[in-house]
Formats: structure tokens, sequence, C-alpha cells
């Protein structure tokens, strides 16, 4: 709690030691270490800021959440390149990438696969309470923040009321030829691509003696809605 200290201590020393085999591990298969890679002396958990260069494909510390201040640099010959390998992690939570080009920002958040990407910046939308934060991939299900975070914690549901009287719900049984007829009326009263199509299929439903019979005039012609808290 030191007011010089700015790297904190890990949470364990079993979490230590699998962050230090994961950096000997990228080491010993081909990795350059350009900086820390070791445990210091003295009390507490502390792992210094370890940065590698290059580490193979196929090591724990590219496959794995290795959960500690290490940050592998991996060079490639193209931004597609880039985010090929950026998608290949099991892992999604996050995403962000730095570049002066407005093109290339714009193809850094269309193509990466993450819950959340920022361009310039990192983890700042944690702390925005109208950004989603949100899981991909094996980083978890889910959303919280935002209005996906306030549908996460709701439960939705449909209520329907018909209060006009009448012989049956208009498609219920029996599924005869006039309730077949009465279905395709509707349909292309709803979806048909041209407007004379569905103003014929209207008539064909109005004349529809099925049809009259179930659903009131009233309630065919006036539309009545109300919303309840």
């Amino acid at each position: 709690m030191g007011g010089g200290v700015e790297v904190g201590p890990l949470i364990s020393e079993e979490r230590r030691s699998t962050v230090h085999e994961h950096v000997s591990e990228a080491v010993l298969f081909g990795a350059r270490l350009l900086r820390g890679g070791s445990i210091p002396e003295g009390p507490g958990y502390f792992y210094p800021p370890t940065v590698l260069l290059d580490p193979p494909a196929g090591c724990r510390l590219l496959e794995e959440e290795t959960l500690g201040p290490i940050i592998p640099i991996v060079t490639v010959e193209s931004i597609d390149q880039a985010i090929q390998a950026a998608n290949d992690s099991a892992y999604a939570l996050t995403a962000s990438g730095w570049t002066k080009a407005e093109d290339t920002a714009e193809r850094l958040m269309v193509g990466l696969q993450a819950g959340v990407v920022t361009i310039n910046d990192v983890l700042y939308a944690y702390g925005e309470p109208a950004a989603t934060w949100s899981g991909f991939k094996r980083s978890g299900l889910g959303a919280s923040h935002g209005l996906s975070g306030l549908k996460e914690m709701s439960r939705r549901r449909f209520v329907s009321h018909d209060g006009a009287p009448a012989e049956a719900p208009a498609f219920a049984f029996p599924y005869d030829a006039a309730t077949v007829g009465a279905v395709a009326s509707v349909m292309h009263a709803l979806h048909a691509p041209k407007r004379w199509t569905r103003g014929i299929a209207l008539l064909r439903l109005l004349r529809s003696s099925r049809f009259r019979s179930r659903v009131s005039w009233r309630a065919f012609f006036i539309s009545r809605k109300s919303g309840r808290p």
C-alpha cells in the first residue's frame, strides 16, 4: 500500500508459480525475454512486469489465462494476420487496438471478436455505466452495464388479454380447410410485398365466416393497447 508501489503482489503463491511456469515455458521454446521473468526475493507474492517477444504458438502463455503482469508480443506481417491471431484465442473478454489510422481502427473494431473492443484505450469501458460489458467464447456469458445489463437482471414475459367474446381463438381447432384459408389470408394481408395483394387478402379474410365468428368487428377495426409496469 506504499505510495511508491505501482504493481502490487499476486493473490497467492500458487498463482505466482503458474505465471512463472508460463513465462519459463515460453522462453524454453524460443521466446525472447525482454524484461522481467524472475521471482524476486522478499516477502509477498510479487512478480515483475514481464515482456516476451514472439512466444511460439501452442505455449500456455498464448492459450491460457496467465493472469499476471505479462505482455507477450507476437509479430505479424499484416493487420489481417493480427486480427486472425487475436481471434484464434479461446478467450475474448476484451480486445484493444492502437493506431493513428482511421481505416485501421475501423477494421479492428469490425474484425476483433471480443465482448469489448476499444481503440487507443483499454478497460475504460468497465467504468462507464452506459457501455455494455459482456463476455465471449470461454470468457463467459451474459452482460453487465448498459441496456443489455439491465435486461440481464430482468425477467421478460408476454401477456395477452382478449376481452371480446368469441366462439374460440381464431386459429384453434378444428384445423380444416377453412382454418388453412384464414391463416393464408392473414399471412398475405400482413406480409405480401404489394399493397393490392394485401388488400385482396384482407377482403378474403373478412369474407371468412370462421374468422368473423371468432373475431369481433370491434376488435378488428378498433385497436386499443394498454401497458402495465
